[in-house]
């Protein structure tokens, strides 16, 4: 008989996004069982992060963990880009990003969700799920031999290769990464190198062992039908045509070239009564964002508030699934945006067919209005015509909870709160002032002076608040 292991939630997939969902709901109280298919650590590449990573890993607890692990510290990075010229782009003192490991970060985030209480399964792996009355039975295959997890809950964190899942669309021209780790270089110790080339673009870092990562990032055309030797032989000519990284030819690589598929996509389905899927299960950014894997783990905390409120408060089950949606969309179109404006600035000197077509691709228009010029006025402001006050979805310490939000055309996402300050205070105080000045001493009351008046300037600048006059 085919032995059952019963839990309350199953997440498939122990990478980043994975172990944060799981660290998150389990301290929340859930039961949580982690199916993970390979032994740690598992061979990885380098992966540069930025500093906004810290705030993700405070909200884990982990950082104390992270910063003993002896990661290298990114604090100034080397740019080639649209001028020709080199720039060194400097962090402001004390913010410094990271060139981790990704073998030991990911076992140090899964050894995380053990001691939060997590079961994890490893090295095992999950077959096709099934939906059952009253939630989901997953098939598990291990050294033990082969057994059945019942969940209420699924989690899907198997990345862009999982097999439980149809491919998903993607959201701009195929991109494959050409990687290889070098040794012995003149680029070791120092910074990170980005480079536009005529058709491709150049990222390079030290890594933790000493080594030197250098990555291409090419259509995937140039890679489709090509023998790995062939492969091999055009990496090393675009690496000779780089300024920034063609002293890597002067040590040695090690363990030949591989290739990564780095096509941005994105889920059609992220969120269901029963299932969620994190990080790129959901989707996955261009890797020029350089904010990957903190999107993974972003988009893993954010969907355990989301399950936690569905398994909780099933009342809100509507309102935590339109958050999350929300979430992930917002997500994908500001990394779109940015990712868009950097080809872009390339392509107007360099046309060629690379860099015009993600230029093209990767622009939206959704994406949100410039700021208008301030123009300050006498007299009462009133609210915009375009101005919407309607309910949104909002995180509220563990739960999603609706509160009255403003929506208007020049913002990418409503708000519920501005700077700490109820959207319903804001009506309140615009409503009662009869001037801008009055207003930003109104707001000063529930924050500062400092902030009521930076609150009144966005506002006028963005054309939310207008002349009532």
């Amino acid at each position: 008989m085919t032995p059952v292991t019963t839990a309350e939630v199953c997440v498939i997939g122990g990478g980043p996004a994975g172990s944060a969902f799981a660290t998150r709901l389990a301290r929340l109280g859930h039961d949580v069982v982690l199916i993970e298919r390979s032994a740690f650590p598992r061979p990885r590449i380098g992966e540069a992060m930025a500093p906004s990573i810290w705030t993700i890993l405070d909200l884990l607890e982990v950082r104390d963990e992270v910063a003993a692990a002896g990661f290298a510290r990114v604090e100034k990075s080397i740019l080639r880009w649209a001028g020709g010229a080199d720039e060194d782009v400097s962090l402001p003192p004390g913010r410094f990003g990271l060139m981790v490991d990704r073998g030991r970060f990911d076992a140090l985030l899964l050894d995380t969700a053990r001691k939060a209480g997590v079961r994890v399964l490893q090295p095992a792996r999950a077959k096709a799920p099934r939906v059952r009355s009253g939630g989901w039975v997953v098939p598990v295959e291990s050294g033990e031999g082969a057994s059945l997890i019942e969940a209420r809950f699924l989690v899907d964190a198997a990345g862009r290769y999982s097999n439980i899942r149809r491919t998903e669309p993607l959201l701009g021209p195929m991109t494959v990464a050409l990687s290889g780790h070098w040794r012995d270089t003149p680029l070791v110790p120092g910074h990170n190198r980005i480079e536009a080339g005529q058709d491709c673009w150049y990222w390079g870092a030290p890594r933790p062992d000493g080594a030197f990562c250098a990555m291409i990032f090419v259509d995937a055309d140039q890679c489709r039908g090509r023998r790995r030797p062939d492969i091999e032989a055009d990496y090393r000519n675009r690496l000779s045509e780089s300024r920034l990284l063609q002293d890597c030819l002067r040590g040695a690589l090690e363990g030949g070239v591989r290739l990564h598929d780095a096509t941005p996509h994105q889920t059609n389905a992220c969120v269901t009564e029963t299932s969620v899927k994190v990080g790129e299960a959901s989707f996955s950014l261009d890797p020029l964002s350089s904010q990957g894997v903190q999107a993974a783990m972003n988009s893993g905390l954010q969907a355990a508030v989301v399950v936690h409120t569905i398994l909780t408060r099933p009342e809100h089950a509507s309102a935590a699934m339109a958050f999350y949606r929300d979430a992930q969309a917002d997500t994908v179109a500001r990394h779109r945006a940015a990712s868009a404006r950097h080809y872009a600035a390339v392509a107007s000197t360099t046309s060629t067919a690379f860099w015009c077509e993600r230029a093209a691709k990767l622009d939206v228009s959704s994406a949100s209005m410039p700021m208008a010029q301030l123009r300050a006025f006498a007299g009462k402001a009133r609210l915009s015509g375009e101005v919407r006050i309607a309910d949104v979805p909002i995180i509220e310490r563990d739960h999603i909870m609706l509160r009255k939000g403003l929506h208007h055309p020049a913002l990418g996402r409503p708000f519920a709160y501005l700077d700490g300050v109820a959207v319903e205070t804001l009506l309140e105080r615009v409503a009662s002032s009869n001037s801008l000045d009055e207003l930003g001493r109104e707001l000063a009351r529930v924050t500062t002076r400092e902030r009521g008046q930076r609150m009144v300037s966005w506002l006028v600048g963005r054309r939310i608040l207008v002349s009532a006059e």
